[in-house]
């Protein structure tokens, strides 16, 4: 179940780009599989194109870059993939 992959924040994303210019360049992360070997997650989902910007390794692996919103789906199809949101500015409440 793909689509569960994907959040609600960037599904709507998704569905206006592919409206307006599915070839756009969307900033999302990528929470991985906590059994996911980062090296190899990179790698795969760079080769189903994610210009990967950064990684995090540790408990919480993360990949972080740029990608089309038509290859999104692509993404959420692999097995290491746990999450994938849009990237942006997080704010502390306090």
């Amino acid at each position: 179940m793909e689509d569960s992959k994907i959040s609600d924040e960037l599904s709507k994303l998704i569905e206006e780009r592919l409206r307006t210019d599915p070839n756009e360049l969307i900033k999302v992360i990528i929470s991985l599989d906590e059994n996911a070997e980062l090296e190899t997650a990179t790698r795969s989902l760079t080769n189903a194109g994610l210009d990967v910007e950064s990684t995090i390794p540790g408990p919480v692996q993360v990949v972080a870059g740029f990608v089309a919103a038509n290859k999104i789906p692509e993404l959420a199809k692999k097995s290491e993939v746990k999450k994938i949101e849009p990237d942006g500015k997080t704010y502390a409440l306090g």
